[in-house]
Parts: C-alpha cells; sequence; structure tokens
C-alpha cells in the first residue's frame, strides 16, 4: 500500500521523539560515567533527610534519659536494700540531682541538643527525691526540705534566665509549686509553703517577661489559684482548731498569718503597679486581691478579732486609701494605660 503524506510525517515526528529520548539517556549515562550522582537522589525529597535528623535527635534524648533513670534507679535500690543507709542514700541521690544540673548547664553553653534532658532529669530528681524523703520517710527536716526545694528551683530559674532558656524556668516554677502545696499535705507546714509559691510566682512574672513564652499567663494564673487555696485551708485549719479548743501544731504557725497574709497583698499590688495593665492578669490582680484579703481576714478574726474590732476596718480603709492614690497617680500620667488606673480605682472603692 502507498504511503501517504501524512504518515510519512507522522513516523517522522515520532523518529524524532525517539532520538530525543536517547539522546537525553546517553546524557544521564555519561554524567553518571563521570561521577555526577543521580538527579533522582540529588532531588530526594527535604522531608525525608529532616525526618532522618529529628529521629536521631529523639533516639539520643531517649538514651539520655534511660541513662539517668538506670543510674537513679541503682542509688534507689542500694537505699531500699539497706546496702547503704537512708541517710548516706539521700544524700547520693541528691549529689547526683544536682551534679545532672550542672551537667546541663554545660551542655546548653555547648549548644547540645541533650541539655533538657540533664537539667530537667536532675531538677526532676530533686523535687521527688526531697519530696518522698520528706513526706515519706522522715528523713530530712521540714526546714531542710522547703531549703533544697527552694535551692532546686533557683538554680532552675537562673539557669534559664542567664541563657534565655524557658524549659528550665518551667520545670523551676512547677517543681516548687507542686512540692510547696503536696508535701505533707494536707497538714502543710503552711509559712514555708505560702513562701515558695511566693518566691515561684516572683520567678514566672520576672523570669516570663524577660523570657517571653505563651506559657506565663497560665502559670500567673495557677499560682495565684494555689496561693489563695493554700492560704484558705491554713484559716480554715487553725479557726477549726479553735473553735474546738484544741491546741495549735507547730506546722499553722499562727503567729505568722496576718503578717503573711499582709503580705502578700502588698506583693499582688506590686506586681499589678509593676506592670500596669500588661494583660487581664494585671488589670483583674487588684480586684481580686482587695476581695480576697477581705473576705480571708474576716473569715479568720470575725467578730473575735483581737485585739481590737475596729482592727479589720483600719485595715481596709488603708489598702483601699493605698489603691485609690496609686490609682489617681497613674491616671495622672498620659503615657500610662487608663485601664490600669481605673483597675486600682475600682479596687479602692471596693
Amino acid at each position: 500500500m502507498p504511503m501517504t503524506q501524512s504518515t510519512a510525517s507522522e513516523i517522522s515526528e515520532r523518529l524524532q521523539a525517539l532520538e530525543s529520548r536517547i539522546g537525553k539517556i546517553e546524557e544521564r549515562l555519561g554524567g553518571m560515567r563521570e561521577g555526577e550522582p543521580d538527579a533522582s537522589v540529588v532531588t530526594q525529597p527535604m522531608a525525608t533527610v529532616v525526618q532522618w535528623e529529628g529521629g536521631s535527635s529523639l533516639l539520643k534524648r531517649i538514651s539520655a534519659t534511660c541513662f539517668v533513670l538506670v543510674v537513679a534507679l541503682i542509688l534507689r535500690t542500694l537505699t531500699d536494700t539497706r546496702t547503704v543507709g537512708l541517710g548516706v542514700g539521700v544524700i547520693s541521690g541528691l549529689v547526683y540531682a544536682f551534679a545532672l544540673m550542672g551537667w546541663g548547664w554545660k551542655k546548653y553553653r555547648a549548644q547540645s541538643d541533650l541539655a533538657s534532658v540533664f537539667s530537667v532529669s536532675g531538677a526532676v530528681l530533686s523535687f521527688s527525691l526531697v519530696f518522698e524523703s520528706f513526706t515519706r520517710f522522715g528523713a530530712l527536716s521540714a526546714a531542710m526540705a522547703y531549703s533544697l526545694v527552694a535551692l532546686t528551683g533557683i538554680l532552675m530559674a537562673a539557669l534559664g534566665l542567664i541563657l534565655g532558656r524557658r524549659v528550665p524556668l518551667i520545670a523551676a516554677t512547677a517543681g516548687m509549686s507542686l512540692c510547696a502545696v503536696a508535701m505533707n499535705f494536707p497538714n502543710l507546714y503552711f509559712v514555708p509553703a505560702v513562701l515558695l509559691l511566693v518566691l515561684s510566682s516572683g520567678i514566672v512574672n520576672y523570669s516570663f517577661n524577660k523570657v517571653p513564652s505563651s506559657l506565663g499567663g497560665y502559670f500567673r494564673w495557677t499560682l495565684l489559684g494555689l496561693t489563695f487555696f493554700v492560704v484558705t485551708l491554713w484559716t480554715t485549719k487553725f479557726v477549726r482548731a479553735e473553735a474546738l479548743g484544741d491546741l495549735l501544731p507547730e506546722m499553722l504557725a499562727r503567729q505568722w498569718y496576718l503578717p503573711l497574709v499582709l503580705l502578700l497583698g502588698a506583693y499582688h499590688l506590686g506586681l499589678a503597679a509593676w506592670r500596669p495593665a500588661a494583660s487581664t492578669f494585671e488589670v483583674s490582680l487588684p480586684l481580686i486581691n482587695s476581695i480576697w484579703i477581705f473576705v480571708t481576714l474576716a473569715n479568720a478574726y470575725g467578730n473575735d478579732w483581737k485585739p481590737v474590732p475596729e482592727l479589720l476596718a483600719v485595715f481596709a480603709t488603708m489598702g483601699g486609701a493605698l489603691q485609690l492614690g496609686v490609682g489617681a497617680w497613674f491616671a495622672s500620667k498620659p503615657a500610662l494605660p487608663k485601664n490600669s488606673a481605673a483597675a486600682f480605682l475600682v479596687a479602692g472603692f471596693v
């Protein structure tokens, strides 16, 4: 059958396409012979590489955590089996925990991925060891236990502030606040517990201002609630004991109740004035603080205020006048937010 012109042109186009493909294959083969990598290898997805790197880092963290826990478990086993005495076991565990925090500090300076593993592990071991030694075994006195918790929190907070890291700050505030509420609960040693919560709150309000974090607001509200809860529990315990005519145990420290409540009130007003209208927390704090102090003191003393019943009214008047004065001063400063002045004025009138 004779070949038409259209058939000839179609065959010519196909031959040209085949020649073009053969040429590309020859170019690729020639590049591979000269040591050039295959294009498919060069253009492999970056997601796979990132996944491999992340997986390697995660495996390092898991391995380091397992090693830390194995050593801690060995020390615990030696203590439980009486191979070493309880005191020696507690001291060894604390030395190990503080050594881990120091090693984590060094790793942070070296920009190591494992820095947070060592520092946080050391803090958690220190908090848990002090908690168990004091609450379960009685191996530590109350003063020593609360001092060690405070020392651990301060060291971790210093690490976070100096190096600008959020993880040590979170570990410090979470550990101190949990120990303050949980140690010997519900028969707390209220004075050191309240002071620990104030220290935790101070670290949160200062450090998260220097090292911003979205968790700062949650920590502020949580610590405020925990502080109110502990003081309310304190109030309930000694009011009930006095109503029943029981002797007040040493842990209630009745003589420190009024000074600490007034100190908390001044501290919260200072927070609100330090960062006026920085967030909803600072705007709400003056009013919440005023209502809480008045209700707390009224429940604690009621009509039996000693030495004079009118002292409650005197404290309330002085507190209201102070807040009105702060509010008026804020209102006179055009550079300061007006809602901060309004917050103090409302709290003063209430």
